[in-house]
């Protein structure tokens, strides 16, 4: 009798420490989804920024690499998006603008 109140009473220790530990879980649980949803957010950021700057850089039709214009379109499309046909420079016209479209794609696929 002494002895099933004794493992009783442990397990209701047991239960309590389990509820703690349970407790701690959903805290640290709590804690990284606040980090995951700010690094999302970081990230979003990041994504707007460079996009800004791809495009702001494509309106100037700066050639800052041996590529040139066509690294730009490609990294914004890396990036999941579109191109926004406003920002290209000015001195292209359509001809020129079909042909780095062509390329581009076509280095995409293969």
């Amino acid at each position: 009798m002494l002895s099933q109140k004794k493992e009783i009473e442990e397990i209701k220790k047991d239960i309590e420490q389990k509820k703690i530990q349970r407790e701690e879980i959903k805290t640290k649980q709590k804690n990284y989804e606040k980090v995951v949803t700010n690094l999302t957010n970081d990230i979003k950021d990041i994504k707007n920024q460079l996009l800004t700057h791809y495009h702001k850089v494509l309106l100037e039709g700066r050639d800052s690499r041996t590529e040139g214009l066509s690294w730009i379109i490609k990294a914004i499309w890396s990036l999941g998006c579109k191109v926004i046909m406003s920002y290209l420079p000015g001195f292209l016209d359509e001809t020129a603008i079909k042909f780095l479209f062509n390329v581009n794609k076509t280095v995409l696929i293969v």
